[in-house]
């Protein structure tokens, strides 16, 4: 049991440690995706031309599905 709890303890702290050092975005890494050039905010919804909509389905407490759709 100790060494399970002492395992676990250590798997959050690495968790912790590594969520909070931030990634490089991959434009900072000098590659460019997609075809349209990033808006001011350098997010998809703020793109012109650009739309996004979700919809989340949730049944019950155990159920979470959805889905996004990106028009151009």
């Amino acid at each position: 049991m100790r060494r399970f709890l002492v395992g676990t303890l250590a798997t959050v702290a690495v968790s912790v440690i590594a969520g909070s050092v931030e990634r490089p975005r991959a434009r900072d890494l000098g590659l460019e995706p997609g075809v349209l050039e990033p808006g001011p905010l350098n997010a998809i919804t703020d793109v012109a031309g650009v739309r996004v909509g979700q919809r989340t389905i949730t049944e019950g407490t155990a159920v979470r599905t959805g889905v996004t759709a990106v028009r151009a």
